[in-house]
């Protein structure tokens, strides 16, 4: 490693030195190709919002010697320069729109020409200032070459001259993304009246380039998955500049290498189950697994007809991405707008949708991505491309995808219907909680703590979270304000791998065991059940404490709208946030907006808090919005004083998609819920679903003495037990059993099913359960009757 820039800097000679060894039928294929990487080129341009208006005043404001005003462009650069979105990068984000205007092609946001555009198609006092800025840039570009990766290190000390910034993915992705797209258009004119790039812009063009290509496979331990995809594309885009036919075959063999399924459940990449995972334990489907997407995709639809066209292999991995990605979607019914599942975002839901960064929509061009699918034959990523578009006014889960999915490399979970999209994310010893990176995220320390997203008409959590009470997520079980919230002490594995579930038709089943990994103070068991009839049941057990710090179950923190009904009444006005809310003991119901929740014969007290919140998105991340106050609302049920570090127990079932007169209405009957608790204590949690004659329960001990008993076929009573502990799901209607080892280290299973309605009253099943990598934990399904 200690040698590698002096390496890297004898590549960057080569890189345009092999144009020689192309021949004819190679030179076009490259032709080809750089001719196809024009549109991507202009999307790419105009999903930056920089318009081509703007031109004439950047032309007018340049200096003579190449930049812009300090006022305009903040150049500041090296130690003291903004990490993420570095604003000198803006130099070349312009220098992209005027290189596509002088090409010729620039469209509008609909697609359309922009025929005011073409006025600038080859003219000659555009270029004119493009080689100004060009020549400013690569004359004060940096020449320590390990100011790439070592920014304000040994290596590169903080007075080292030029343009670096401390971040790598700025030096090695940001600038060479743009500057490697702008060098390509420039020297792809659309005639030949029109000059190309110079030699001397050639060599500097390269010079970015190449060191970021050539840091692939180098050891850094970033260079992986989503950005190792979109380096290997700049390397592509350099050989299709400089003509170089090695380092075309090598940039795509390398890409289409890592665009495979990774069985290891902390590499980054894709997963057999579709999540994609990034930061080693990261979920990232919609952020780096987005990127990552439209890398590959752009590359592939370069390569038909040529030697570095993807394998199938790489087709399908794509395609498994796409199509489970699907799953983590929902649709803002009030703006028809498709927008990534926040758990899916890490550290990116930090961002005010205005910014329009991945949370404001999926980012992902259909276009494309329908183009991708017919070059391929792939029918899931067509189904993508069609499908994953809103409808305004309409179901809240795109695409009419419904029923439910267990994630469980990622520990997370999903039931969609046709009212309302759920998501459920949890962490294992298998995954990361949370991460923050360049101040983004510092209080996410709770975010996969069983955080549950509940999607009705979409806009709940919409632009609140700068205004959160960061200990108080949805859905989750804290002890309040106990462990302190910062950027530098976020990531943990999980101390306990019982941690999954299953899914089951439309139902499902989540299970956590929890350990605060930073402090140990605070240990419960989660369990989560997802029904049909818009119902959620949760059960929180063995819950233990070593402070005072209250211990606090979440029904959910969002946005307020309307009336906040307990037991019938509206306690609004005497909820205030700043007072501490309301508090109601021994409550039965809670509803508001549209969504109800029951509790049944609990000693909990239920507190809901509501008012305007004010909060600074510059506190939680680098957006760059004001402070915004936000009108919220926060529903908590109290566990109580503890009995010797032991907290008591509580359940409750959700209704969603419920107004508040169904919610009344179903709350008259003789058993509102349809649910049947059998048992929620340290060895069980279980329940009986009466409306389907279905019982779901998570065996936490799987001791041979815990059993569940209920109502079984033939009008007998069922008893079952299980050998170790599972998750487990038993229709008595259709026989089907389903299990699944949340610890994923089980190979096998004994379920031992007793009643009369079996010939010798007993009935055993053995479970054999997945053990190939990539495949554990998910479940196994044999029927009863057989």
């Amino acid at each position: 490693m200690k040698n590698i820039f002096s390496w890297l800097s004898a590549l960057a000679v080569l890189a345009t030195t092999a144009a020689a060894q192309a021949s004819p039928s190679d030179l076009e294929i490259i032709e080809l190709m750089k001719q196809r990487r024009l549109g991507p080129i202009h999307d790419y341009a105009l999903a930056g919002r920089l318009p081509s208006t703007d031109i004439p005043k950047w032309m007018a404001s340049i200096t003579p010697t190449g930049q812009w005003p300090l006022n305009d462009v903040n150049y500041t650069n090296g130690c003291p320069a903004q990490r993420v979105g570095w604003p000198a990068a803006v130099h070349w984000r312009r220098l992209l729109v005027m290189a596509c205007a002088y090409h010729g092609g620039v469209r509008k946001a609909d697609g359309s020409a922009d025929t005011d555009a073409e006025k600038w198609v080859g003219n000659a006092e555009l270029r004119e200032v493009m080689d100004r800025a060009m020549k400013w840039w690569f004359d004060n570009d940096t020449a320590n070459w390990a100011c790439m990766v070592d920014g304000g290190g040994p290596s590169c000390p903080c007075d080292s001259p030029g343009l670096w910034n401390t971040w790598y993915f700025i030096n090695l992705l940001v600038v060479p993304i743009q500057a490697s797209q702008a060098c390509l258009m420039l020297d792809t004119p659309p005639n030949a009246n029109v000059p190309s790039l110079t030699d001397e812009q050639r060599a500097g063009c390269s010079k970015i380039f190449t060191r970021s290509y050539n840091t692939i496979d180098q050891g850094y331990e970033w260079n992986t998955a989503g950005d190792l995809v979109m380096i290997a594309r700049v390397g592509v885009d350099t050989a299709l500049m400089n003509k170089n036919v090695t380092m075309l075959r090598e940039a795509t063999s390398r890409m289409w290498q890592d665009v495979s399924i990774k069985s290891e459940g902390r590499v980054d990449g894709i997963h057999p189950d579709g999540t994609f995972g990034q930061l080693s334990g990261v979920l990232y489907n919609g952020n780096f697994g987005k990127d990552y997407i439209i890398a590959a995709g752009q590359t592939a639809l370069l390569t038909p007809g040529t030697p570095y066209a993807p394998p199938k292999s790489s087709v399908d991995a794509l395609a498994l991405l796409l199509e489970r990605s699907k799953w983590m979607t929902f649709e803002d019914t009030t703006t028809g707008v498709v927008h990534w599942d926040r758990s899916v975002l890490g550290r990116f839901i930090t961002y005010a949708v205005a910014d329009g960064a991945s949370n404001a929509r999926l980012n992902l061009n259909m276009t494309v991505l329908r183009e991708l699918g017919t070059a391929f034959n792939s029918n899931p990523i067509l189904d993508f491309s069609t499908k994953m578009v809103g409808k305004a006014g309409k179901s809240n889960s795109p695409g009419d995808l419904v029923g439910a999915r267990m994630f469980q490399t990622m520990d997370y979970l999903v039931q969609r219907t046709d009212n309302y999209v759920s998501s459920l994310k949890m962490f294992s010893s298998r995954t990361l909680n949370s991460e923050c990176y360049n101040a983004q995220n510092p209080f996410g320390f709770h975010l996969s703590d069983g955080l549950l997203y509940n999607y009705v008409n979409g806009n709940e959590y919409q632009d609140i979270i700068h205004a959160w009470d960061w200990d108080l997520l949805p859905g989750i079980t804290v002890d309040y304000k106990r462990t302190p919230l910062s950027c530098s002490d976020i990531s943990y594995y999980g101390r306990e791998s019982f941690v999954g579930g299953h899914a089951s038709g439309s139902n499902a089943v989540g299970a956590m065991r929890y350990t605060n990994p930073k402090t140990g103070s605070l240990k419960f068991q989660k369990a989560w059940f997802f029904l049909g009839g818009g119902r959620q049941h949760v059960m929180v057990n063995n819950v233990w404490s070593n402070g005072d710090a209250p211990v606090l179950s979440v029904l959910d923190q969002k946005r307020r709208v309307g009336s906040l009904l307990v037991n019938g009444a509206n306690v609004a006005g005497a909820s205030a946030w700043d007072n501490g809310g309301s508090r109601h003991q021994s409550p039965s119901s809670f509803w508001h907006n549209n969504v109800g929740y029951v509790f049944k014969n609990t000693t909990a007290s239920l507190v809901v808090r509501s008012g305007q919140r004010n909060g600074a998105w510059s506190s939680i991340g680098i957006s760059g919005r004001a402070g915004e106050s936000v009108d919220l609302v926060a529903a908590y049920l109290d566990h109580g004083a503890a009995n010797k570090g032991r907290y008591t127990s509580v359940s409750y079932t959700t209704f969603l998609a419920v107004s508040s007169d169904a919610f009344s209405s179903r709350l008259t009957g003789s058993n509102p819920t349809g649910i049947q608790e059998l048992r929620n204590d340290a060895s069980v949690s279980a329940i009986l679903d009466t409306d389907s004659s279905t019982a779901h329960a998570v065996f936490w001990t799987g001791k041979i003495t815990d059993k569940i008993t209920f109502p079984g076929p033939k009008r007998s009573s069922l008893t079952v037990r299980s050998s170790a502990p599972i998750t487990i799901t038993v229709d008595t209607v259709r026989g089907d059993v389903t299990v699944a080892d949340p610890s994923q280290s089980l190979s096998k299973v004994l379920i031992t099913l007793e009643s009369k309605s079996f010939p010798l009253g007993l009935k055993l099943i053995t479970f054999s359960l997945p053990t190939k990598k990539g495949t554990r934990g998910t479940s196994v399904t044999k029927n009863m009757f057989k």
